[in-house]
């Protein structure tokens, strides 16, 4: 491209010399004051085009050797042990959540050895994190579709609107209970079928009554159509459970 950018100057004079002789009117054009000037023009755009081009294949030097260099991404192993100091989280409260020994998340945070493959852990770990799985370079995407729900939707919403983070949401819950929540924010599990469990969802949350009502009658309902019952054909039935249900969580 540079060479290029300078073949005007090369024939320029050949050009010149071979206008006058062939047509020698043209002398008094190239000697005169325009022809002077149009020179002068021509040698100012060659310069500039040659500049321009240099400039070009500077930069496309430079990009392809950004290119090439690798990305270094940041290991598994630190990407956990920052969490769970930015976050003081302590280990065992970290293993709880996401149902493993101890000693498995110290293997978690060391960089010597190998970080777990296992899609679930990984799942639980990125849930925790509030992060998406993908972010793991170990982790593989299942076969198995997620659970999608529409009250763990909201339950997210709701943390967000809040700015509850996912550590502090879990340590609500009793130690016991919070692989199961973990499960169910990353879609592994429904929400749970217990009033009272939803209840405390709900105050956490603060979310009314009448909302957690709603998704506990959904699930109950879900539950009873997978077990084979035709809930549209026992209709009344159904709904007089409901209605004392709603009646014995003081709704009515």
């Amino acid at each position: 491209l540079s060479l290029i950018s300078i073949v005007p100057i090369l024939f320029m004079e050949p050009i010149k010399n071979w206008a006058v002789s062939m047509f020698s009117f043209t002398a008094s054009f190239y000697n005169g004051r325009m022809g002077m000037i149009m020179q002068i023009l021509i040698l100012v755009l060659t310069f500039v085009c040659y500049i321009l081009t240099r400039k070009l294949k500077d930069n496309g030097s430079v990009n392809m050797s950004t290119k090439n260099k690798p990305i270094i991404q940041e290991k598994s192993s630190e990407k956990v042990a920052k969490f769970l100091e930015k976050n003081a989280l302590h280990k065992k409260d970290f293993a709880e959540m996401i149902g493993v020994t101890l000693s498995y998340v110290y293997n978690l945070i060391d960089d010597t050895i190998p970080f777990s493959t296992r899609g679930t852990t990984l799942e639980r770990i990125a849930t925790v994190m509030a992060i998406e799985p993908e972010e793991f370079e170990e982790y593989k995407i299942p076969q198995e579709p997620i659970l999608i729900d529409e009250s763990v939707e909201v339950f997210k919403q709701a943390m967000d609107k809040k700015k509850i983070s996912v550590v502090n949401f879990l340590k609500s819950f009793p130690r016991k209970k919070r692989l199961e929540v973990v499960d169910m924010l990353r879609g592994a599990l429904p929400v749970p079928i217990d009033y009272k469990e939803l209840e405390l969802i709900g105050q956490i949350l603060e979310l009314n009554r009448e909302e957690i009502y709603g998704m506990w009658e959904k699930r109950v309902r879900q539950v009873l159509e997978t077990n084979g019952m035709n809930v549209n054909a026992n209709a009344a039935l159904v709904n007089s459970m409901f209605d004392c249900a709603r009646k014995f969580v003081n709704l009515k």
